[in-house]
């Protein structure tokens, strides 16, 4: 998954950018993209007003990101697309039934989760989107339409970049607009990928043409339409009724466009959450399971403050991650079928340190 470190030549701002990403979605996750979800917050709480801030931000910015590095290593007209996709099966697609097909299971066993599902559903997982591993599916779709598309060369100057960025966005308000209709089956996120499908693209361009797109200039425009969705933004969360336009027109696409652009232009990195940036893919698998785990530890102790169940959740779903990946990287087989990995990795022996022995 180009997202997630599956490059050799890394860039310090971009690793920060990722850490950021993924961070934000954890912390959406732990409070829930509504009052039935996460923490179960009302729609005038706090909560509920941070989970709107950064939601033109959070998965806008991952995509972005994924973007930019395929860009970095495209697949190529000399390249075989179907070892490309053979490898993006692995990396997205295992991971998808392996992670989400056993958080499922223990949602269905678990008593107080946020679902209602049976085990009989447990094929679904592997049609229709399932919580929040609907991103895999939905970028493994982007991954082979566009990168089909950039084998061909139609991304290969700016002209061409923008006549697809145009045709990602079609397909981007096919799906926020209803255009295509909601009674269409959602099979394999495909309405997820025409969401994300303008992000992608604007990475691919952001990295491929940058001088031009994260220039001095191209930043001022950025700053200033970032603080121009920022407005907007707040007025349509404290008064929606007064401002309709927000929603007919989904100003949320070229708000998280500019928003993310933004991000992208400026020069800033941190080795903290470069390190965290370095987990990832696995903070993405496995945080669901520490949120959702944090929360329901806590429930069973009788302990409800919000503040409290957020930041145990938060820190869980973090640890747990890591400490699965740490865990599941040292079997090839584990490391293939819930982290993505290639089979042929060897399997990780740690280091014994023979200094002090006796």
């Amino acid at each position: 998954m180009s997202l997630f470190r599956n490059v050799r030549e890394k860039n310090d701002h971009i690793e920060t950018l990722r850490g950021i990403a993924i961070l934000l979605v954890i912390a959406g996750h732990v409070i829930g993209s509504d009052s039935g979800g996460g923490m179960k917050v009302s729609d005038n709480s706090v909560w509920r007003y941070l989970y709107c801030l950064f939601e033109n931000i959070r998965m806008p910015l991952f995509t972005v990101i994924s973007g930019w590095v395929y860009s970095m290593r495209p697949l190529g007209s000399d390249s075989s697309y179907r070892t490309f996709i053979t490898k993006k099966i692995r990396r997205l697609l295992f991971p998808m039934i392996f992670v989400g097909g056993s958080y499922f299971i223990i949602q269905c066993i678990i008593p107080n989760t946020n679902t209602d599902s049976d085990l009989g559903d447990l094929w679904r997982i592997f049609i229709f989107p399932n919580s929040v591993y609907w991103y895999l599916p939905a970028l493994f779709l982007i991954f082979s339409l566009f990168a089909l598309a950039d084998s061909h060369g139609m991304m290969s100057d700016i002209r061409k970049c923008i006549s697809v960025f145009i045709f990602s966005l079609v397909l981007c308000y096919a799906q926020v607009l209803n255009i295509i209709p909601d009674n269409v089956p959602n099979v394999f996120a495909f309405k997820g990928a025409c969401y994300l499908a303008p992000f992608f693209v604007m990475g691919i361009a952001l990295q491929r043409f940058r001088t031009l797109l994260c220039g001095k200039q191209a930043l001022r425009i950025y700053a200033a339409g970032f603080i121009t969705g920022i407005i907007l933004q707040q007025i349509y969360f404290f008064n929606p009724e007064s401002f309709p336009l927000y929603s007919r027109l989904y100003l949320k696409v070229p708000i998280g466009i500019i928003s993310v652009c933004m991000l992208m232009s400026l020069s800033f990195s941190t080795s903290k959450l470069n390190k965290i940036a370095s987990y990832s893919y696995s903070l993405y698998l496995f945080h669901a399971f520490g949120t959702a785990g944090g929360r329901i530890i806590l429930n069973r102790f009788g302990i409800t403050e919000s503040t409290v169940v957020f930041a145990v959740s938060f820190l869980f779903a973090i640890l747990l991650s890591i400490f699965l990946e740490e865990t599941m990287k040292r079997n090839r087989i584990t490391a293939a079928l819930f982290l993505g990995r290639s089979f042929k990795r060897k399997i990780f022996i740690p280091e014994i340190s023979t200094h002090g022995m006796r």
